[in-house]
């Protein structure tokens, strides 16, 4: 892999100024591990390795000012990428810390809720949390709660996962 180390290193900074050293030794890895595969390898994962997450924040961003065309136009790229059970979990993450973040921060105690925005959207922890009533998160909670219980015996799937973002974004939980 050391003689293609140019083809990698262009593949992790084509349309991307700068990458991370932890990123970079990441791909050594990967460049290891795919050997003579590397070209296939870079082509088809490079950009699911790289970007995911910070179409995760846009996905969570969008969510929570409750802009409904963008989030779809993201989930109906983002949403193929992971199975349905990631999907109940991250955003079962997302809303327990959006909660407590919510809560600590009506409260007053804002030092007490950076500690849950660190997976948070920047303009949520900015102030767009004023526009997220508590309960609705609770609602979002328990509607997500729910869901794992019937994707893990079987009687659901990603399908459900369109419905929660429906409620969410028009506040129709029953």
């Amino acid at each position: 892999y050391l003689g293609q180390s140019d083809l990698l290193l262009r593949s992790l900074f084509k349309g991307r100024k700068k990458i991370s050293l932890d990123t970079l030794l990441l791909f050594v890895r990967y460049a290891y591990i795919a050997g003579p595969d590397l070209e296939c390898f870079l082509t088809q994962w490079i950009d699911l390795v790289l970007e995911p997450e910070s179409s995760l924040f846009d996905l969570s961003k969008n969510l929570f000012i409750g802009n409904m065309q963008v989030f779809f136009k993201l989930w109906s790229v983002q949403g193929k990428l992971y199975p349905t059970i990631f999907w109940i979990s991250y955003w079962s993450d997302i809303m327990w810390r959006a909660y407590h973040f919510i809560r600590l921060s009506e409260s007053g105690q804002s030092d007490q809720a950076k500690k849950f925005g660190s997976r948070l959207p920047f303009t949520f922890v900015q102030g767009g949390w004023r526009q997220v009533r508590s309960d609705t998160i609770k609602k979002a909670l328990n509607f997500l709660y729910s869901l794992d219980g019937y994707v893990k015996s079987g009687s659901a799937n990603d399908t459900y996962l369109v419905l929660f973002y429906l409620k969410f974004f028009t506040g129709r939980w029953t």
